[in-house]
């Protein structure tokens, strides 16, 4: 009895703990440039977003915006749980908004997260980011012209 207590008191704090880093971690934005190198001479920037959970994000969309402006990327990624499982109709039209100017910074691909597929809201989601420009990619490469060469989004 006594070591099923300590399990079950451990499981609860490590949940406890993960829960408080995530919700931690999504009340910033963090920037990185990260350099790679190939024996191509190919040059391209690209803007990686991840895990919005919008509405429930702790950053501003025009400040992701901003951020994504200031570093002139040459293709946007959307790598998927833009949309939190509780968001509404009025948030997926403020994440169209948000596509909208990505789009126009960038070729912008967007790849459909959990949390998306989860939501009822999945067909109005895809409706309104096709409307945005943005490229959702379902089981479809995009050939994107680069310096040098182009790149595979897959």
């Amino acid at each position: 009895m006594k070591v099923a207590v300590i399990v079950l008191l451990t499981i609860i704090v490590a949940v406890c703990v993960t829960a408080s880093v995530g919700y931690v971690a999504s009340q910033k934005l963090d920037c990185e440039t990260l350099v790679f190198s190939t024996n191509k001479k190919i040059s391209l920037k690209i803007a990686h977003i991840s895990d919005l959970h919008f509405p429930f994000n702790g950053v501003e969309l025009t400040e992701i915006l901003d951020a994504v402006k200031n570093a002139k990327p040459d293709v946007i990624a959307l790598t998927g749980d833009m949309l939190d499982d509780d968001g509404d109709k009025e948030d997926v039209i403020s994440l169209g908004k948000f596509f909208a100017a990505l789009a126009k910074i960038a070729r912008c691909y967007l790849v459909i997260g959990n949390h998306e597929i989860g939501s009822p809201l999945l067909d109005y989601f895809i409706e309104v980011t096709a409307e945005s420009g943005v490229i959702a990619l379902d089981n479809k490469a995009e050939f994107v012209p680069v310096e040098g060469g182009r790149l595979a989004v897959i």
